[in-house]
């Protein structure tokens, strides 16, 4: 995508962009006439020429009266033969990188004399978005005074016309149905709308009013619950009521997470709404030692114990001693970083018996749930019976070849039946390492000398080495890995704000599942286990904050010996070179000792790790980190290649973004905090090393389908690779849609770089307005060459919108709806 420049870099340029700011700045009329007689007078004509041409087209085809030429409400300054600028009169100011709204475009386009289809489609956009927002408040009037008659119904329909949002359209469809008593309507209309835009507590609040009008009490208590919870997260005072029945459901029943309320960043903990104390939380609870009840439908079915260390029992009995303490001690306990085992389980029983069909070996995991901290079982078989002791919460496995009855005097969570052997239609074993925060833009500028283990394991198969993610941090990459969506499709955005990923949309774990994998997740972080990303795995080995490489490695091959008889499908997640703030984590001995006393408190405590900032501490911890993770993965490599034949397994070794302490100037998108690793080798991968051309983290998704075949859902934004025979990407997408902030766009292609920022802060819903938004572009690889050139942004532009079309509505969109 590369296109021949005039020469719009000059001096010329600079100084009439120069005087153009400041006008904006002192609006001293010579400087404005100076710019007119330069850039607007040997225009004028034509520009005027073209408007009545395309003002009589409209005027006959669409019966559109539009302004006199004199009455337009802008200017077009031209700068070069493929470069203007737009001056708004009513505002009295150039539009210096920011992109005129909808309706300037028109004006435009009907000036310059575009293409007659391209001005008609920006007009229809126009007309759109405006009808959109008129009907929109006509339905809303409607619904302040309870009116809900056919012209309501009317108005709705004509509102889909404009604007096909299925989120708020089922949403005024269900407001009409409830007030219809029509419940069950009104229902379906109300779950369609959720499923459209899951961030809306209002929505939530009318789901919970139709459950409880069906007396379905339990369902309406979860979506009371939801939208409590985000009511409180913005406005801390509120006050609910609730009718008799539902308040006696709160407070009458034991709110075994029916009705609970999940961090999501760190399960299992929860806490429960007591309408007694006017809807104020509970104190925090935990699901550990239990089921992980919350929502019961998606049928996850995870018991939540604890994985073994030190003596047996003695993880569970720390954790409840130190949780015993009070509400205060669950912060405690996610610094300690307990270690959870989230094994899927088929019941809790006292006594089971199993019986594997002719010539089947299975291994059966147990945990004691409710014994003393290490309690007794009886095992027993037409030839053997014998005693074992059992970790309370703590899961051990048996070998099981032939009918076997097990009897304890506390009650046994019992894992689902481990199925041995293999299949000549799977893979022995297929890995997924994500190496979290990864910065594969600095290990390319280095000459990749930093990870010359990873380098020399994966030049046998293929690096992707213009790979980025679509967004900044963990939590909706994750998602994006895991599904092959963008977040604004899984509706994976905010750390802050539950969310809950649709059935429809099938995980890698679940997919891997279907096809007769094993799937675990031999370390990994909580954020994938409340939403859903995490649904497919049979055993999930999780804590909160750290996730080390030599205690991943060992833990791994710890399991790949434990069930080599298995076709195992492994993720493991590693968190050595993610940034930490200073206040939080230390930073490595080596750094502590090596660096100067200046260099060591160089950097500023207390921030976030998108905005840790390029210090010298950051960067000589950040590469000591790198070293180091690089030599303990060599002995993984290396067991890999001495125990599998290259065409038995399949290793996925990518990152979920990068990270900003090697960027001399802070920005999310960056190719340093974007730039992410992604490189593969095994069977059905060619051995062609490094590859050039463009992906992104969805990607993931449908390259692992291609290579274990499995089929890939109609809904996914990956796009297959050229070199695995797919289409391929022309440019990339990167974008941080974060709740209280900008939002910000990226995209690439193999020259360009092209920006876009918001003037307006991303809603809680995620929902954004592109209007006046901040535009540039560049070369690849050097933001200080800005490129003037109305043709290529224009092109840019319409790839940002059509990406966008589904959240660029903020603009009418109600704020939490």
């Amino acid at each position: 995508m590369t296109r021949e420049l005039s020469s719009i870099q000059g001096v010329h340029l600079t100084r009439i962009l120069a005087e153009m700011e400041r006008y904006n700045l002192n609006h001293v009329g010579q400087i404005r006439d100076n710019l007119i007689s330069k850039c607007q007078i040997a225009y004028q004509d034509r520009w005027q020429e073209n408007y009545e041409k395309n003002r009589e087209y409209f005027k006959q085809h669409f019966e559109l009266s539009l302004p006199e030429y004199k009455d337009l409400p802008l200017e077009i300054f031209q700068l070069t033969a493929n470069f203007n600028v737009i001056y708004d009169k009513e505002n009295d100011k150039f539009l210096l990188g920011e992109h005129k709204n909808f309706l300037f475009e028109f004006y435009s386009a009907l000036l310059l004399g575009m293409n007659r289809d391209q001005v008609v489609e920006k007009y229809n956009r126009y007309w759109h978005e405006q009808e959109s927002a008129d009907l929109y408040k006509k339905i809303v009037s409607m619904q302040e005074k309870n009116i809900y008659t056919p012209l309501y119904i009317k108005l709705v329909e004509a509102f889909w016309q404009c604007s096909q949002d299925v989120g708020l359209t089922n949403y005024f469809l269900g407001r009409y149905y409830f007030a219809q008593r029509d419940f069950n309507t009104a229902l379906d209309c109300f779950l369609t709308s959720k499923n459209a835009r899951q961030y809306n507590p209002q929505l939530m609040y009318e789901i919970a009013k139709t459950y409880e009008a069906l007396n379905d009490f339990a369902e309406a208590a979860i979506w009371y619950t939801r939208y409590i919870s985000h009511n409180l997260e913005i406005n801390k005072s509120m006050q609910f009521s609730f009718s008799r029945k539902i308040s006696d459901f709160f407070n009458n029943n034991k709110a075994t997470g029916e009705n609970s309320l999940v961090n999501i960043m760190y399960a299992p903990f929860y806490r429960k709404i007591n309408l007694k104390r006017e809807g104020l939380l509970d104190a925090a609870n935990t699901y550990a030692g239990d089921y992980l009840y919350h929502d019961r439908k998606m049928a996850r079915d995870f018991f939540v114990g604890f994985y073994p260390h030190g003596a047996m029992g003695s993880v569970y009995k720390l954790f409840e001693t130190i949780f015993s303490q009070g509400d205060n001690q669950a912060e405690t306990i996610r610094n300690f970083d307990f270690t959870y085992d989230f094994m899927k389980v088929i019941g809790i029983e006292k006594e089971i018996e199993i019986e594997p069909e002719q010539g089947e070996t299975l291994i059966l995991p147990l945990t004691n749930v409710d014994g003393e901290v290490q309690d007794i079982a009886e095992f027993s078989h037409k030839h053997h019976k014998a005693h074992v002791y059992l970790g309370k919460n703590e899961f051990s496995f048996f070998r099981i070849a032939e009918k076997t009855k097990i009897k304890a005097t506390c009650n046994l969570a019992v894992g689902y039946p481990i199925r041995l052997g293999h299949s000549p239609k799977r893979k022995k074993l297929v890995l997924n390492l994500l190496l979290d925060a990864m910065s594969w833009g600095w290990i390319k500028t280095r000459n990749y000398k930093d990870v010359p283990n990873i380098f020399r394991f994966f030049s046998k198969g293929i690096i992707f080495n213009n790979h980025f993610s679509i967004s900044e941090y963990t939590y909706p990459s994750l998602a994006t890995i895991e599904t092959g969506l963008a977040p604004h499709h899984s509706q994976i955005i905010n750390n802050g704000y539950y969310t809950e990923l649709a059935p429809e949309h099938l995980t890698i774990s679940e997919q891997m599942k279907k096809l007769g994998y094993y799937c675990t997740t031999i370390m990994g972080d909580t954020e994938g286990i409340y939403n859903g990303v995490s649904r497919g795995y049979d055993r999930i080995i999780a804590n909160h904050i750290l996730l080390d490489a030599n205690t991943a490695v060992k833990r791994l091959i710890d399991h790949l010996e434990a069930f080599a008889e298995c076709d195992n499908f492994v993720f493991c997640h590693i968190t050595d070179v993610h940034p930490f703030n200073k206040k939080e984590m230390q930073v490595t001995m080596p750094t502590q000792t090596k660096l100067s006393l200046e260099d060591r408190t160089s950097s500023v405590n207390g921030d976030t790790s998108v905005n840790l900032g390029k210090t010298e501490l950051n960067v000589t911890d950040n590469n000591y980190r790198l070293h180091r993770l690089d030599t303990i993965l060599a002995g993984l490599f290396d067991y890999i290649e001495t125990h599998y034949d290259e065409d038995e397994y399949i290793i996925n070794l990518y990152s979920d973004h990068g990270t900003s302490v090697y960027s001399d100037k802070l920005y999310y998108l960056s190719e340093f905090q974007n730039g992410a690793a992604f490189m593969m080798r095994g069977s059905g991968i060619n051995p062609v090393g490094l590859v050039e051309e463009l992906t992104n983290t969805s990607d993931i998704y449908p390259v692992l389908a291609n290579l274990v075949d499995f089929a890939i859902p109609i809904k996914v934004d990956g796009i297959l690779p050229r070199c695995f025979g797919g289409l391929g990407r022309d440019y990339t997408v990167s974008n941080s849609i974060f709740p209280g902030q900008t939002y910000k766009l990226c995209i690439r292609t193999a020259d360009y770089e092209y920006r876009i920022e918001t003037k307006d802060f991303t809603k809680n819903n995620g929902t954004i307005n592109l209007d006046g938004c901040k535009q540039a572009l560049y070369r690849r690889g050097n933001d200080d060459e800005e490129i003037y050139d109305d043709v290529l942004r224009e092109m840019f532009w319409q790839i940002a919108l059509s990406y966008t079309k589904d959240f660029n509505i903020a603009k009418w969109y109600p704020a939490e709806v």
